[in-house]
């Protein structure tokens, strides 16, 4: 089956994905509705007094799809076709909810609802007008959650949220080769994506969805029949994001009982530099672990991750250290965190009392995806949050472990390079995509991959504070779950 994420503002010709609409004491009237009518869909005029806005929610309105005839495919390579984005629209009214990271497992977990979707016709692209839940109030109604502090927080300081959604198509077809896939194993490849009639060679879906040719032509499927789950705040976007303004001719349908100010006024949010920081960290592992998991793994990281090789690694003996997080293994942990070492799987189960020999690789299964269970705000309190809190709470050391291994980008590279020189076998890595992360549920390998993931998150926000630092750490922190070493 194919899932997808769909950023709902990728699409280079839909100027403004957001709008704010103004309203004035007499109702959405005169300039007001004029202004609405340049950016939203009329369609939702006759629907503007039937739409219950309860109290404690609060309205966005959002661009969510523009059609391929008139917008092309997005930036990721997705296409949706008008007669799709007509037929399927309604989706977004009988099954998706608002979560956070897409992480949509429990419904109960929602803080919003998708009030109404429609077909902008003139406009040719879906829109919503969705609610989030400001108060338990009106969580309790919707049988969802209370919106997170920092997302309310972030709606009253600047009037927008950035989203994504994720959908299901039945399958997907290859806009050159015309290649049909129920599945992204089934992907067209660079090899044999040739067009049948004209006999024009592609990118391949494989690895080249998005990249456009010398011919102008871009690499793009056309998704047929998608189902859409949820709309997903995102935290940390990794494209331009669709942002929704609060939609204020809706607001003032709830104002009279719950004005937004005075539903923001309810809410509180204190923030902790050293919780936010482990937060973004979470989130920004979570993005490459989201797209790893689908079978996307970057040409440039898996050559990279070479570098991980016994050959080039020395391994680090954790056997005779302290149970994770005794102070003087966190002391240790910080010390290599700050030179740009982490620890490998195998070396971070020594730190637990597991005694299988098998764990190393059940902690590597279950990490794939861990990240995205674990972006969430409240995690920092959580027993692994916590643990890693700690971690962040040791000072920098003056002394250097001496280690002549590293993530450092320009070590790591050269590592890469001396394992190939060194014998090891092309692939140099092999990747399991069969998304074992649910395997070892409530596992003991389960408990330490959740330990492992907050550390590696701690590591990075240690990392970022170095001069070294850049980007092309964040992936090899996540694909070393997804790759085993070949070096015989």
């Amino acid at each position: 089956m194919l899932h997808k994420i769909i950023e709902t503002g990728s699409w280079d010709k839909i100027p403004n994905p957001v709008y704010r609409v103004k309203v004035s004491s007499r109702g959405l009237v005169g300039h007001d509705l004029d202004e609405f009518l340049k950016v939203g869909s009329d369609i939702f005029l006759p629907y503007i007094n039937e739409i219950e806005v309860g109290k404690g929610e609060i309205p966005i309105h959002l661009i969510a799809v523009g059609s391929h005839e008139f917008y092309g495919p997005n930036r990721k390579g997705d296409a949706f076709s008008e007669e799709m984005c007509r037929k399927c629209h309604k989706s977004f009214e009988k099954y998706a909810g608002v979560y956070y990271e897409h992480m949509k497992s429990d419904p109960k977990k929602s803080f919003g609802k998708v009030k109404k979707s429609a077909y902008n016709d003139s406009m040719h692209r879906i829109e919503l007008l969705i609610t989030l839940n400001a108060t338990k109030e009106a969580a309790d109604r919707n049988n969802g959650i209370v919106a997170p502090d920092f997302i309310l927080d972030q709606l009253e300081k600047t009037g927008t949220l950035s989203f994504s959604m994720g959908c299901y198509p039945d399958y997907d077809v290859c806009g050159n080769c015309l290649n049909k896939s129920y599945y992204f194993s089934h992907y067209c490849d660079e090899t044999n994506c040739v067009n049948p009639y004209t006999g024009r060679k592609g990118f391949g879906c494989k690895r080249g969805l998005g990249k456009v040719a010398s011919d102008g032509v871009v690499q793009y499927v056309d998704n047929y029949n998608p189902v859409f789950v949820d709309i997903s705040y995102v935290h940390v976007p990794a494209d331009r994001i669709a942002y929704g303004g609060v939609a204020d001719y809706l607001a003032k349908a709830a104002s009279a009982t719950a004005p937004v100010k005075e539903v923001f006024e309810q809410r509180q949010f204190h923030s902790n530099p050293v919780q936010e920081a482990l937060f973004k960290a979470t989130s920004l592992l979570a993005v490459f672990d989201r797209q790893f998991l689908s079978g996307s793994i970057p040409q440039n990281v898996l050559e990279k991750s070479a570098g991980f090789s016994s050959k080039v690694r020395p391994r680090i003996n954790t056997r005779f250290w302290r149970p994770y997080p005794d102070y003087s293994t966190l002391l240790q942990l910080a010390k290599y965190a700050d030179d740009g070492v982490v620890l490998t799987p195998e070396e971070f189960s020594h730190l637990f009392n597991t005694r299988s020999e098998n764990v190393p690789q059940q902690i590597r299964a279950a990490s794939q995806g861990i990240f995205c269970k674990l972006a969430y705000p409240d995690v920092v309190r959580s027993p692994e949050g916590r643990a890693a809190m700690q971690l962040l709470s040791i000072p920098e050391s003056a002394q250097s472990t001496s280690t002549t291994w590293s993530l450092k980008p320009e070590v790591f590279s050269k590592a890469a390079s001396v394992a190939i020189i060194r014998g090891a076998n092309t692939p140099l890595f092999r990747y399991d995509m069969k998304k074992t992360a649910g395997i070892w549920h409530n596992s003991a390998a389960t408990e330490v991959a959740k330990y492992y993931a907050m550390y590696k998150a701690a590591a990075l926000v240690r990392m970022m504070g170095k001069n070294w630092f850049n980007n092309e750490v964040i992936p090899q922190l996540v694909v070393e779950h997804y790759v085993v070493p070949v070096d015989s």
